[in-house]
């Protein structure tokens, strides 16, 4: 069994372990215990996720390599792509870009709807969309663990109320024209 080894002329404590995917990995620390500690735990998770009782943890992935891999594989097979890069390019990679896929929370969302208030709430309805479904792709990916649960504005279907048929007369003068016209 691997133990902790001292690191020369440190003074610390380093492990080595393999992690779940098969890469080997290294710490440092102060103490022995907290080393030996560490040890145990990385080895107790490695082997709870290879015997399926608990899900591997997600790789360290940027919003920005979300983007590229959606405009690699994603933009060619849509209809409508070129929306998709532009809106990645102009509005949401400045702002989410560097942040962690794991960090990315319905509190980011929000941010993001109040960053962009000054829009029409459909353009950031549909900015929201793109969002959450490369959001939905890093989790069949396995770039984060859950989709975070971001909520778009709501968006009436008609702004106006279309009332202007408001007597019997002028419904029965409508109905009429439309008869009339076939």
């Amino acid at each position: 069994m691997a133990k902790p080894f001292r690191i020369d002329g440190k003074g610390g404590w380093w492990i080595r372990y393999t992690d779940e995917f098969g890469k080997r990995r290294k710490k440092s620390f102060e103490r022995f215990s907290d080393a030996q500690d560490a040890l145990t735990a990385e080895k107790a998770r490695v082997g709870e996720v290879k015997r399926g009782l608990r899900s591997p943890t997600p790789p360290a992935k940027t919003y920005a390599e979300l983007a590229d891999y959606w405009t690699q594989y994603r933009v060619p097979q849509k209809r409508s792509g070129h929306h998709d890069a532009s809106i990645m390019r102009a509005h949401l990679q400045p702002f989410f870009g560097a942040m962690l896929l794991r960090d990315l929370g319905v509190a980011e969302g929000d941010r993001y709807q109040l960053a962009k208030a000054h829009l029409d709430k459909k353009t950031v309805n549909n900015h929201l969309t793109l969002l959450i479904a490369q959001l939905n792709l890093a989790h069949e990916l396995g770039w984060i663990a859950k989709v975070p649960k971001i909520r778009k504005p709501r968006i009436r279907l008609f702004e106006a109320d279309y009332s202007y048929l408001r007597t019997k007369e002028e419904i029965r003068r409508l109905l009429s024209a439309a008869q009339d016209e076939g």
